[in-house]
């Protein structure tokens, strides 16, 4: 073991030098090497550096590591988080530099992480407020991270003064015309949600129901439908609506994916 130690310590000294290496080495052999050192030396005095210069890394990752580059950015950040704010930082950032590569098991965890950690909730539902208002680019796994927060912690936002329920109807609802089908059928779970924290929004998601009812995307209209009918019955609603429960204790399912 202290051989073992010795060994990363000497890594650990020449961590300039790999992450040079991982930027500039022309050979993607050599680069999968370095990712390899970079990821198996990495320690918690060293994440954030290692975790940072990944992530500036990334935009300029050749195709055929890519994935991989996202995927042990969310095992570092995870497995070494200082503190959760700066996990759910991580998080958000490699989500806006490579949406489309974050597997739902990735997203999904930052989701339960969030959920599970009261703390860190009021800071993470600000932060995903600040992504999804965003008046550039905001890719769909940001959307989907947003529906499942501002459908559980939007309450945080208007005690605070961030944003009044209207307003978070108006920018959860501007999403639609972009997103998929699943993720509108998210997005509709979510407005939903805000309709029984916040009694006057009942009109608005109510129409916005009606609209969908007849959607001929099946999931769309199957909880369009669903929705539409507990509205009438305000007592159901809300105990069907309760605030999402933590998550059991289990090891993460992005730590197994990379050994």
């Amino acid at each position: 073991m202290a051989e073992k130690n010795d060994v990363l310590d000497l890594l650990n000294k020449h961590l300039p030098t790999i992450l040079q290496s991982l930027d500039k080495e022309p050979d993607i052999s050599i680069k999968k090497r370095c990712l390899d050192l970079l990821y198996n030396v990495c320690d918690d005095a060293s994440a954030p550096e290692v975790v940072s210069e990944l992530l500036n890394f990334l935009p300029k990752a050749e195709f055929q590591i890519k994935e991989e580059v996202v995927l042990k950015i969310a095992v570092l950040a995870e497995r070494h988080a200082s503190d959760f704010a700066w996990y759910v930082d991580v998080m958000l950032r490699l989500i806006a530099l490579a949406g489309n590569l974050v597997a739902e098991d990735v997203w999904w965890r930052l989701v339960q992480i969030i959920t599970n950690n009261s703390l860190v909730q009021q800071y993470a539902t600000r932060r995903v407020h600040e992504q999804l208002k965003d008046t550039s680019h905001v890719h769909e796994t940001i959307v989907k991270v947003g529906a499942h927060i501002l459908g559980e912690f939007a309450d945080l936002l208007v005690k605070d003064g961030v944003a009044s329920p209207r307003e978070l109807f108006d920018l959860l609802h501007s999403k639609f015309s972009t997103a998929s089908g699943g993720t509108r059928a998210g997005l509709l779970t979510s407005v939903t949600k805000l309709a029984i924290m916040f009694p006057e929004l009942a009109a608005p998601v109510q129409q916005l129901l009606e609209l969908h009812s007849p959607s001929l995307d099946s999931e769309l209209q199957q909880r369009a439908c669903e929705y539409l009918h507990l509205a009438s019955q305000p007592e159901l609603s809300r105990s069907v609506f309760v605030p999402m429960p933590a998550f059991p204790e289990r090891e993460s399912s992005v730590l197994k994916l990379v050994k």
